[in-house]
């Protein structure tokens, strides 16, 4: 197994770590620790350099932690949010360097927080194996894992990260973040798991499934097979073969201290929910019920905004978020039914490229063009 070493000064170089500063401020721009951190960005990146070189960068020990209802469903989750210039950026820089290594191992169908690897090809991998290969695709087992981010341990996550870098000071930095897992709740400090809001979280949970992946496809020999982070569907035309498969993930996911949810089963496909699809055996795509409901009731709360001068651009891009799923599923009827008769989404387009180019143009202003806001995505600033 190929391991990598001498990353530590890549990730140190000034240049890096002002290339991590400007893609951590992308979408942050607007929050004043991250404009003082951009117009100082030279002397930040080289006090962090400086810190990481000398060995006395260390992380907050413990985050305070906002509670969200996410998702559909309404999900309890509590979300920290590092310190910016201190943190976060740090994060980008290690990641800029060693993520593309661990991207190399992953699994070719782990679809979650994977660049390029997103919702949409693991639709269209379902999509194409349930059209092309109904035989083998005549059974479906769906597994979810109990509290994966709060259950799942450092430990076992640093050892698999050990086996990509060999570089000391480098895994010394991950052993630091790995172990910055304290997080304050309703006034009580609880340490476990791996932060929500952390740019490393699910590059982590990727890095600690990624064995799991290889388990299923070349032991378990489950030929069909997608993960969407801790989100499990497998294809077989045996059922037997399906329910031992799950059997041994829960085995194996015993010995790392997780668990999956009781709920799993095994059973003919006839329809199975996934991503927030719903996929039909006979190659339907459907948006699952709830989502569209949720999509529906907040279109119709956006058009009464709009009717009464009060839309904002948040609602904007709330549209354009669901709208996404509507062009990705078989729902056109639907959707002229219920969406086209109340809002222009064309309209609502245009809207938002203006204000991102507005907001372009005055951030390039006040920060006194001493970065290029057209080529900051990644790339330093030039001379």
């Amino acid at each position: 197994m190929k391991t990598y070493n001498g990353l530590f000064d890549k990730i140190v170089d000034e240049d890096n770590i002002q290339k991590a500063i400007l893609k951590a401020s992308l979408g942050k721009r607007k929050k004043a620790s991250v404009r003082r951190t951009l117009c100082n960005i030279s002397e930040i990146a080289h006090k962090l350099s400086q810190e990481l070189k000398t060995d006395t960068w260390r992380p907050v020990e413990a985050h305070q932690t906002t509670q969200i209802n996410d998702g559909v469903e309404l999900k309890k989750r509590y979300i920290v949010c590092p310190n910016f210039a201190s943190e976060q950026c740090v994060h980008h820089a290690i990641m800029n360097i060693c993520e593309p290594l661990f991207r190399k191992k992953f699994y070719q169908y782990s679809c979650g927080s994977v660049k390029g690897h997103g919702g949409d090809q693991a639709k269209k991998y379902i999509e194409k194996i349930l059209k092309k290969y109904p035989a083998k695709t005549k059974y479906v087992a769906k597994l979810d894992i109990k509290k994966f981010f709060a259950n799942a341990k450092p430990s076992f996550i640093f050892h698999e990260v050990r086996r990509t870098i060999r570089d000391r000071r480098v895994l010394r930095l991950f052993a630091l973040i790995l172990r910055a897992n304290k997080q304050i709740v309703d006034g009580k400090v609880i340490k476990g798991g791996i932060p929500i809001g952390f740019y490393t979280s699910p590059i982590f949970a990727n890095i600690l499934l990624n064995p799991l992946d290889h388990y299923i496809k070349e032991v378990l020999g489950i030929e069909y097979y997608v993960r969407y982070m801790d989100d499990i569907i497998m294809f077989s035309p045996n059922r037997r073969k399906l329910k031992r498969a799950c059997l041994s993930i829960r085995e194996w996911l015993e010995t790392r201290k997780l668990q999956l949810k009781p709920i799993w089963q095994v059973h003919r496909m006839t329809s199975v929910n996934f991503i927030g699809y719903q996929f039909k055996k006979s190659g339907l795509i459907r948006i699952r019920d709830r989502i569209f409901l949720k999509s529906v009731r907040c279109v119709r709360r956006v058009a009464r905004k709009k009717a009464e001068r009060r839309m904002t651009i948040h609602d904007c891009l709330r549209i354009l978020s669901y709208m996404g799923r509507f062009k990705n599923a078989q729902t056109y009827s639907a959707f002229r039914r219920y969406i086209s008769p109340l809002i222009n989404i064309r309209e609502m387009r245009k809207r938002v490229s203006r204000h991102f180019k507005k907001l372009a143009k005055t951030q390039k202003e006040r920060m006194g063009n001493k970065y290029d806001m057209a080529t900051c995505r990644g790339q330093p600033a030039t001379a």
